[in-house]
C-alpha cells in the first residue's frame, strides 16, 4: 500500500501534514521548493530554513478510502503550522475511534471490506443465537417429559456440553463484535453519511 498521511518538517520548525495516493512519488515538494513554485507559506518556511529541504516522514499508511479522515485527524491533533485550513474538528468519540482503528492495524482496509466483515460477524452471531434458542427449547421440552431418565443417560451430558459450547461461542462472537464496533470508526462514519 502506497497511500497514506505524511508530515514535512522544516529546519525552522514549521510543519505540514498532507495526504497522498502515492507516497513514494509525493515528495515533489522538494522540486517545487527548488523552482520557487510551492505554496507561499511553504516557500517562506523554505527560505527561513536557509533553503534546506524539509524532512519527510510517513505518519500512517492507509487505504485511499480513509485518507481524508486520517488527514483531518492528524491536522487537528498535530496542528501543523503550514496547513492553512483547519478541517472541522471531529467529536471526541470519532477521534478515539479513528485512533483505535489505526492502532489495531485496520487503516489499510477499505470501508466496504470492513462493512462486509461486520455484517458477516453479525450474521454468524444471529445463527449462533438461533441455535442456542433451538437447543434451549429442546432441553426444556425434554426436561418437562423425562428429566430423570435423560439425566441418567450419556446423551444428556452430550447435550449439556453442546449447549455450553454454543453459549461460549456466542459469548466470544459478541465480545469480538463489540471489539470490532469499538475499534472501527467506519460504523459511526457510515451512520453520518
Amino acid at each position: 500500500m502506497d497511500s497514506g498521511i505524511y508530515q514535512l518538517t522544516f529546519a525552522n520548525g514549521d510543519t505540514y501534514v498532507g495526504k497522498s495516493l502515492h507516497l513514494a512519488t509525493r515528495w515533489q515538494h522538494s522540486d517545487k521548493l527548488s523552482k520557487g513554485t510551492a505554496a507561499k507559506n511553504m516557500m517562506q518556511a523554505y527560505w527561513a530554513s536557509d533553503h534546506q529541504y524539509p524532512t519527510a516522514k510517513v505518519i500512517l499508511y492507509c487505504h485511499p478510502d480513509v485518507l481524508d479522515e486520517y488527514e483531518n485527524l492528524f491536522i487537528n491533533d498535530l496542528l501543523p503550522t503550514l496547513n492553512t485550513q483547519r478541517p472541522t474538528p471531529r467529536r471526541f468519540e470519532e477521534r478515539e475511534a479513528l485512533a483505535r482503528h489505526a492502532e489495531a492495524g485496520r487503516a489499510g482496509y477499505a470501508v466496504p471490506v470492513l462493512m462486509m466483515t461486520l455484517e458477516n460477524l453479525q450474521e454468524q452471531n444471529n445463527d449462533f443465537q438461533d441455535q442456542v434458542v433451538e437447543l434451549e427449547t429442546i432441553v426444556d421440552d425434554w426436561n418437562s417429559k423425562v428429566v430423570f431418565e435423560l439425566k441418567k443417560s450419556e446423551r444428556w451430558v452430550e447435550i449439556e456440553a453442546t449447549v455450553e459450547d454454543l453459549y461460549m461461542e456466542n459469548f466470544k462472537l459478541l465480545a469480538f463484535k463489540q471489539r470490532v464496533e469499538h475499534a472501527n470508526w467506519f460504523v459511526r462514519l457510515f451512520n453520518l453519511w
